[in-house]
């Protein structure tokens, strides 16, 4: 299994930057993060031009094409990577240790996506 992470973003340089970390820190195996600027907001491109992660991918729009295509776009990049699981991050909400373990048991196989959002720990919405 390869886990695609996929975090949309506009203008949230300072909730993106704790998410990430957090996408780092309390994600464990095998996964990728794909951060989908919409947008390119200056400071957010430096920020995300600046990591250094093997897992880890950033996605610039020119302009602001919505959220449904930024979700399409990391899905179609996660698909091209042999991703086979995806979970969609609002770039506000903050993880937990274990949090993949936690959505993996919650669906019990029901579902291949998990989308979390609000700034609460574990707010599930899956389909």
């Amino acid at each position: 299994m390869k886990l695609a992470i996929l975090v949309p973003t506009f203008n949230s340089l300072e909730t993106l930057k704790t998410l990430i970390g957090q996408v780092f820190k309390y994600t464990d195996g095998n996964f990728k993060l794909y951060v989908i600027e919409d947008g390119v907001n200056k400071k957010t491109v430096e920020y995300l031009k600046a990591i250094r992660k093997r897992k880890y991918k950033a996605i610039f729009h020119k302009n602001n094409m919505g959220i449904t295509y930024s979700w399409n776009e990391g899905i179609r990049q996660g698909i091209k990577d042999r991703c086979t699981h995806f979970a969609v991050l609002n770039d506000d909400i903050e993880l937990v240790k274990d949090w993949w373990n936690i959505c993996q048991k919650e669906f019990e196989g029901n579902t291949h996506m998990v989308y979390l959002n609000h700034p609460s720990p574990i707010d599930f919405t899956g389909w």
